[in-house]
């Protein structure tokens, strides 16, 4: 596809998109729901608000664009928090689907940017929290793969990365990025983003200070450039509708951990967030979300923490009452105003 088809195709959806938005087809959906018997739980899935896009983040939602979609959910669902959800109001009879607002990780700018758009319209949403990068000045490992990438002082060739023991597919993939066109490089980035995924801990992080000496960086984010959320933000929150959930200490891959480092992550993050917020913490979502990021084992030691309901990316709805309450499926939220269920 060249550059003019490109252009055009991103046209016609910015033209086709509110002609079926505003059109009627959510209108027919709606209708088609007084014909139904059972309520559904549609959760919706965030994990940045900003006005600015980040690399590894094709779901950035600008602030009025969040905006646009509370206000159309708070009118047409029954916008729910789902630490709530075992009690016998949300079973009720009614002829409103339900709607959770999620965001994974707890990125700063959900404070800045959506918190003041939840407390506007007072919609409850949850915000799931890597607590291990929560009050600091550290990046998750897919954020400091990017600003190593982007701030680099001196290019590395291949020789230089094996001198650093950096796995041979990724410092093949980084001499690409850096020799490749802006336009080709984001997906370099993503493809190596997809190799370190499948790491452990450990390794990610060797693997990373290795490509940041390679790459000669000296800088790292300062406070004005905090990417998470403080506990000060996260108390204000709290205070204001907003209930948090366990999202491990240090978002790993958990299908690659022993038992005992598991359980800790659940647990550790679980207690961390009662201690900041004095509220109990009773849903959690597995980092990565996908079925091959966890398993009945880890299914099992999120139940034995003590929590009722958990969160995977796998997409769907669920229906009251809850069949499956620890891999309840989401749905990404568009980066547009337009939504459809």
């Amino acid at each position: 596809m060249d550059l003019r088809n490109i252009n055009n195709y991103i046209l016609m959806k910015k033209i086709v998109k509110p002609i079926f938005f505003y059109g009627g087809f959510n209108r027919v959906k709606g209708a088609l729901r007084w014909n139904r018997t059972e309520r559904r739980l549609y959760i919706l899935m965030y994990h940045r608000v900003d006005h600015r896009s980040y690399p590894l983040f094709e779901d950035v939602v600008h602030p009025k664009d969040f905006e646009r979609q509370v206000r159309f959910l708070k009118k047409k669902f029954r916008i729910v928090d789902i630490s709530r959800l075992d009690q016998s109001e949300y079973f009720q009879a009614n002829n409103k689907d339900c709607i959770a607002l999620t965001f994974d990780d707890g990125y700063r700018d959900v404070y800045s940017q959506a918190f003041p758009i939840l407390k506007k319209y007072n919609v409850p949403a949850t915000v799931f929290l890597a607590t291990g990068y929560i009050n600091t000045l550290r990046l998750l490992w897919y954020d400091r793969l990017s600003w190593i990438l982007y701030k680099t002082i001196s290019i590395p060739d291949i020789k230089k990365l094996a001198k650093y023991e950096i796995h041979p597919k990724i410092a093949h993939d980084v001499c690409s990025f850096f020799s490749e066109k802006p336009s080709n490089s984001l997906n370099i980035l993503r493809r190596i983003a997809a190799q370190l995924k499948k790491f452990k801990t450990k390794e990610q992080n060797f693997i990373l200070e290795s490509l940041a000496n390679a790459c000669n960086i000296e800088e790292w984010p300062g406070s004005n450039e905090r990417t998470m959320l403080s506990w000060e933000e996260v108390s204000q929150m709290a205070m204001h509708g907003v209930s948090f959930g366990g999202h491990t200490v240090s978002h790993p891959n958990l299908n690659t951990m022993e038992h005992t480092d598991i359980r800790n992550e659940i647990i550790t993050s679980k207690l961390e967030i009662e201690a900041q917020t004095q509220k109990p913490v009773t849903v959690f979502a597995y980092p990565y979300g996908g079925k091959e990021y966890y398993n009945e084992n880890v299914v099992r030691l999120v139940k034995e923490a003590g929590y009722k309901y958990a969160c995977t990316t796998n997409v769907g709805f669920e229906t009251f009452p809850i069949k499956r309450p620890l891999t309840m499926k989401r749905k990404g939220a568009p980066n547009s105003p337009y939504l459809f269920f």
